[in-house]
């Protein structure tokens, strides 16, 4: 038998049908794309959330060692006072990237170590540590100290006394360096706040405010940054005699 097999003409797509087909392609090219840029930022919010967290942990560490140490006697007489060992300013205004931040400074006073043979007399004083905002290499707001610039993305550092004024060691009220009244003879902690941005931008919808001590610290309005607040209180040991 003589198989007879039938010619099937061929035909192109029609106008219709690559219309649907390049309509579907786009929707599905769209997709992608989206799927593509949600990754990306939530990538870029991480990343950058993550180095926030390790720049305030670092920047709160380097602080509240240095403060901790305050007077530190070693093997001098337990009687030996370091004159104005915390002091502090209030609300100091710097120039960073076109803007005015406004931040505290505290300069801390450490004794060396000395041999514990040596007498009460032969103590030697180590060099005020400031610790302050300034602009960093980047042009960001960064936390310094005599050495120059520890940690970059730190905007702002409020610092409040803690007074001991009935002498049971813990501290009756906590108020900003230059209260009037207030006697840094008498204070025995330091509470410590600072406010750590991300380095990159747009990185929210809108503004990120935050509040420090109460009051709220807010940003430009142009500002798409994430901020957070790290706060610690230290204990002034060494300043009783």
């Amino acid at each position: 038998m003589i198989a007879m097999h039938k010619k099937h003409n061929q035909s192109g797509f029609t106008l219709v049908e690559l219309m649907v087909a390049l309509v579907l392609g786009m929707f599905l090219t769209a997709g992608v794309i989206q799927v593509f840029t949600s990754n990306q930022q939530t990538y870029r919010v991480t990343e950058n959330l993550s180095r926030l967290q390790e720049n305030g942990r670092f920047a709160i560490e380097f602080i509240a060692r240095d403060v901790r140490e305050a007077n530190y006697k070693a093997c001098l007489d337990a009687t030996f006072l370091m004159p104005n060992a915390i002091t502090g300013l209030n609300n100091q205004s710097t120039v960073i990237y076109g803007a005015t931040v406004i931040s505290d400074t505290i300069t801390v006073i450490k004794s060396t170590v000395v041999p514990c043979a040596a007498p009460a007399s032969a103590t030697s004083v180590d060099p005020a540590q400031t610790f302050s905002i300034q602009a960093g290499a980047s042009g960001l707001p960064s936390l310094y100290n005599n050495a120059g610039e520890l940690v970059e993305g730190i905007e702002s550092l409020q610092i409040l006394y803690g007074e001991d004024t009935d002498t049971d060691g813990s501290p009756n009220y906590y108020v900003p360096a230059g209260t009037v009244g207030l006697n840094m003879a008498q204070v025995v902690s330091v509470r410590i706040s600072l406010v750590a941005m991300t380095i990159e931008d747009n990185l929210t919808q809108q503004a990120n405010p935050v509040s420090v001590f109460g009051a709220a610290y807010t940003p430009p309005a142009v500002d798409r940054k994430i901020r957070r607040v790290f706060s610690t209180t230290i204990a002034l040991r060494n300043l009783r005699g």
